[in-house]
């Protein structure tokens, strides 16, 4: 038997899109019966993917599309969020702002950085116009080891 739950659903690159897509993410993982805190985790990565596509990858509300997929089991949620911005690969950004000493850092930036610190894998690939982030967020605290 499957005991995953699996949502999917596209929203404009608009600010104003991010409450939709919010909800469409409260429900899923009400659905998914997730516990608060890797509900609120969820809710940060996509809220940073999403407000970064928007600000910086189209400079700015546009029509094009965000896409977002979660597939939640027992223990984890798989995130597939994709967008029609340019090519831009986060996960290879976040590494490079951790190697400027913090004196020299700009303002801001380390959002990536963070989102992907709240996940236990993560991938990036521009395919087919889209850039394509996969993420796996960990849905129950890590058993510690005696």
């Amino acid at each position: 038997m499957d005991n995953r739950t699996h949502s999917e659903a596209m929203f404009p690159a608009r600010l104003s899109a991010w409450r939709p897509a919010r909800e469409f993410l409260e429900r899923f993982c009400a659905k998914a019966s997730l516990a608060r805190p890797p509900t609120l985790r969820l809710n940060l990565i996509l809220e940073e993917l999403f407000t970064n596509t928007v600000n910086h990858g189209h400079r700015g509300d546009c029509d094009s599309l965000v896409w977002i997929s979660l597939v939640a089991n027992e223990s984890d949620v798989a995130v597939t969020y994709l967008d029609q911005g340019p090519p831009f690969n986060p996960l290879a950004m976040a590494k490079k702002q951790l190697d400027v000493p913090l004196d020299e850092r700009h303002i801001g930036g380390l959002g990536v950085h963070l989102t992907t610190e709240l996940t236990t894998a993560s991938d990036y690939a521009y395919l087919f116009g889209r850039n394509r982030l996969r993420l796996v967020l960990p849905t129950r605290p890590p058993v510690e080891q005696a």
